[in-house]
């Protein structure tokens, strides 16, 4: 396993990386397909909801029907200048427009691109979480900017779908839960080995909820859904990969001497490609959870809405649930951000309009007492957020242009008042990841603290962090290299399938 210098750990920045960040002039990469096919259908996908819609939900619209077409057809023009720009290799980034960017952190975005020299480089040339990260600002700025189409979500009606089509597993996991809170007030003789097979279990859903991302996968829909649900219940495929990676491990010189390390060897990748979590730290988090935090806080960095905030949902539930958290804090996108990502409305929409969505839309599609059941866990949670049991937050940070070791630096009050103070920050998903690990070609072994820099630093109270991300890009730490060989010599494309995953874990409060 590689460990990074010490000075190298806490004090790189996005013009001094100790690996170069990953970019898109490596042909056939992730990004450079995502800078020439992936991310302009993405646009065009947006062009195409406009055009489907007469504006925005906002009553002056109605009442100017002239004006709303107007403000149409700008912002068509401009999201098809997008698609040119990504398109023309000598094309630079430009600054974000300010005047009518209502958004609140133009002036700061600016400055970045200035500071760092961005206006000067191609889309080719910027790091890849740089560009992409600016395309979707960028586009947020031409909604914000329009007086009849600023508050519209632009990616509501594919985040609503997959939530919708997912009615069959939302219906059972809500029975499930629905039992498991009965049967925690009336007893309180469970003990640390249920809750911990317990706490696996809600973590790992929220971990797998992580496949359902429209940013990586924009033509996905309610049948992928259930195909993708049908494949996590297969284990043949499992054991397909393992003998894959026997095969492989058993390839290798066969010395005598070597044989037990060739056997703790393939144990290990077989584990790891059989339950396709590459790195899984859940069993320290648990020790750390059971040990340390009692009616704590615990805060929950959003990804994707639909299914897997249903699935970080019931994360949420079962630690407040079981004593683990007096208060949760949801840290979500205050615009419309990577296609699903969770924005207020739509954690709003699945406490007050999912139930009676599923009995219009897909009642003969869920589980018997399932609807019922949603209902009661959706009125829960609703009085979790009117009592300040959970709370819900959208710092511009989290759409800003800048890598999460920034965090201390740039976004002071968001770190020193809010998760310097939590017991657990867990990052959900792959955007999250590669803004954690600044986005960089890693060693593959380098250990998650070490690429997450100063946000491991006890010497700035960096809170223990936690990451789940199923691989949807070039991005990965903290894997065993026998593991990531075998993956690569088996499987390619494996990086960016979304069909593996790693639990991570940070703690710099530990005496260790």
């Amino acid at each position: 396993m590689m460990i990074l210098p010490q000075n190298l750990r806490y004090s790189f920045s996005l013009d001094n990386t100790p690996f170069p960040p990953c970019k898109c002039d490596k042909e056939g990469s992730f990004s450079s397909e995502s800078l020439k096919t992936r991310v302009p259908f993405i646009v065009q996908k947006i062009i195409t909801t406009v055009k489907n819609h007469s504006s925005s939900s906002s009553s002056s619209a109605t009442s100017n029907p002239e004006k709303v077409q107007e403000a149409q057809n700008v912002i068509i023009k401009e999201l098809e200048q997008l698609i040119n720009e990504m398109s023309d290799p000598s094309a630079t980034l430009s600054l974000l427009k300010e005047e009518g960017d209502t958004i609140g952190d133009i002036k700061q975005c600016n400055e970045i691109l200035t500071q760092y020299n961005f206006t000067d480089k191609t889309w080719v040339e910027t790091p890849f979480i740089i560009w992409e990260t600016y395309l979707y600002r960028r586009v947020g700025g031409i909604f914000a900017r329009s007086k009849y189409w600023s508050d519209f979500d632009y990616f509501f009606d594919q985040k609503l779908e997959t939530f919708i089509s997912a009615s069959q597993s939302v219906s059972i996991l809500a029975k499930q839960t629905l039992a498991d809170d009965i049967a925690t007030l009336k007893t309180s003789t469970s003990t640390n080995a249920d809750d911990s097979e317990n706490f696996a279990g809600v973590l790992k859903g929220s971990l797998w909820g992580n496949q359902n991302d429209l940013s990586m996968f924009p033509d996905f829909d309610g049948d992928d859904f259930n195909q993708m649900q049908e494949k996590r219940q297969q284990s043949e495929a499992s054991s397909a990969i393992a003998s894959k990676a026997q095969s492989i491990v058993d390839g290798q010189d066969d010395d005598d001497d070597d044989n037990d390390e060739k056997k703790d060897t393939n144990d290990k990748v077989q584990t790891a490609l059989a339950t396709k979590i590459l790195e899984d730290h859940s069993p320290q988090i648990w020790q750390y959870l059971k040990n340390n935090v009692k009616n704590g806080r615990i805060d929950i960095v959003l990804d994707n809405a639909g299914y897997e905030l249903y699935m970080d949902l019931l994360l949420a539930n079962w630690l407040t649930t079981h004593g683990y958290a007096k208060v949760v804090y949801f840290h979500c996108k205050r615009i419309p951000w990577y296609v699903s990502d969770v924005c207020k409305p739509d954690f709003y929409w699945i406490l007050n309009d999912s139930p009676s969505q599923y009995r219009q839309q897909r009642q003969n599609m869920v589980a018997e007492g399932g609807i019922e059941a949603l209902e009661v866990l959706t009125q829960k949670w609703k009085t979790y957020l009117e009592n300040g049991t959970w709370k819900l937050e959208d710092d511009l940070f989290w759409t800003g242009l800048l890598p999460f070791h920034y965090l201390p630096e740039n976004a002071n009050q968001l770190w020193t008042e809010e998760l310097t103070k939590s017991d657990l920050v867990i990052f959900k998903g792959d955007l999250n990841f590669r803004k954690l690990t600044h986005d960089l070609s890693w060693d593959p072994s380098v250990p998650f603290a070490d690429a997450i820099g100063p946000l491991a630093s006890k010497s700035i109270f960096a809170p223990p962090i936690v990451s789940l991300r199923t691989t949807k890009a070039d991005t990965v730490v903290n894997v065993d290299s026998d593991i990531y060989k075998a993956l690569d010599d088996s499987e390619p494309g494996w990086l960016t399938s979304g069909s593996y995953s790693t639990i991570l874990f940070s703690n710099p409060r530990s005496d260790n």
